[in-house]
Parts: structure tokens; C-alpha cells; sequence
């Protein structure tokens, strides 16, 4: 029987992610805003703080929603943001999942053009509101999750690799600049160009 996969959020990578294992799991949607995708089952807002956990039963859930993906996302957005989701984590903590692996983003990191290589130990960096949301959302579910026996979690520090098999769509900056070079368009550098997550 294949396990079932709530997936909080329908953005690219939760849509990536369906579409190369639509047939080996049986997937849920949870979205802001209804979303139909190959006509999974859509489960409403569970990040919303009116949203009930006890009627659901799977053996993941996938937490990819993020308030500072964008620009002008505030330090208030932020905190409104870790706020909801501590309440949904005690939602997940009692229950019938097991199991919650939450995206997070090698952004931590930071951007450096000198670091070559990524390490678990090495310092995190809090200088955008993405990267503070995604900082504070990890410790948040350590502090919650930890000791809890019937309970697991696994954040995973996503990167964007590309590669022969990737479908290129038109968000995101890498995908802007590969699609302008080969359409022999000028690629277009936002604002000082600047990362801010």
C-alpha cells in the first residue's frame, strides 16, 4: 500500500516533488488558496489557525510554505509567520502523523562566490527576513519535536541543482538567465542585484 504524503504548500518544489513520485505515494494538498493538481485531494488551509489535525491520518507531511520568498517581506510578516506556524506544529505534535519533513533552504548558508562547499556545522547566517524565517522555523520544531517518541522531523536545506532532466520554468533566477541566453535575449539583473534570501 503506498504511504500517504500531506504536502503543505504547492509551490514549485512541492509540485516538483508530486510530479517525479505522483505514482509511488498517495498525495494530499494543503494550500493557502485551492489549487487542483492532478486531482489530488485537497485538504483546505492547514496553516490556517482555524485548521483541525484530528481526522487526518498519513505517514508524512511535507511543510513547504514561506512568508519571505519575496522582496518586501517584513521582520513583522516574519514573526506573524513563526507565530502560525509554532501553533501548527502542536497541531502536528498531537496528531495521527508521524512523520513531518519541513524545506528549508541552503540560503542559510549564504551566498558566497568563495564557498565551494556547504557544511551542517558551519555558521548560519540571519541577514534577510528568508533566511531568519527559515532559522527560526528549524529550531522551532527541534524544540517541539525533540524526545517526542511517536514523532519524527527532517529538514532538509534544499539547493537549486540543474541539470539534464530538470523542466525549466520561468521562475526563479537561474531558470530567467538560461532562458533568456537561449533565446538570445540580454539577461536582465533586477535592482543592484543583490540575493535577499
Amino acid at each position: 500500500m503506498a504511504k500517504k504524503i500531506i504536502m503543505v504548500g504547492s509551490g514549485y518544489i512541492a509540485n516538483s516533488f508530486i510530479a517525479n513520485n505522483f505514482h509511488n505515494y498517495q498525495f494530499y494538498i494543503s494550500s493557502r488558496k485551492e489549487k487542483t493538481y492532478k486531482n489530488l485531494p485537497y485538504l483546505g488551509d492547514l496553516f490556517s489557525p482555524e485548521s483541525n489535525f484530528d481526522k487526518l491520518n498519513a505517514d508524512i507531511l511535507i511543510f513547504s510554505l514561506s512568508a519571505s520568498s519575496f522582496r518586501n517581506t517584513s521582520l513583522e510578516d516574519v514573526a506573524s509567520f513563526i507565530e502560525s506556524f509554532e501553533i501548527f506544529l502542536y497541531k502536528f505534535k498531537k496528531s495521527n502523523i508521524r512523520k513531518i519533513i519541513f524545506l528549508s533552504s541552503s540560503s542559510v548558508y549564504g551566498l558566497s562566490g568563495s564557498r565551494s562547499k556547504f557544511y551542517e556545522s558551519q555558521e548560519l547566517l540571519d541577514d534577510t527576513a528568508y533566511r531568519i524565517e527559515k532559522i527560526k522555523s528549524e529550531k522551532l520544531i527541534a524544540s517541539i519535536l525533540n524526545n517526542k517518541k511517536d514523532k519524527s522531523y527532517m529538514i532538509l536545506r534544499l539547493s537549486n541543482p540543474y541539470g539534464l532532466f530538470d523542466h525549466m520554468s520561468k521562475n526563479g533566477v537561474i531558470n530567467k538567465c538560461f532562458l533568456s541566453l537561449n533565446s538570445g535575449q540580454p539577461v536582465t539583473i533586477n535592482n543592484s542585484g543583490k540575493s535577499f534570501r
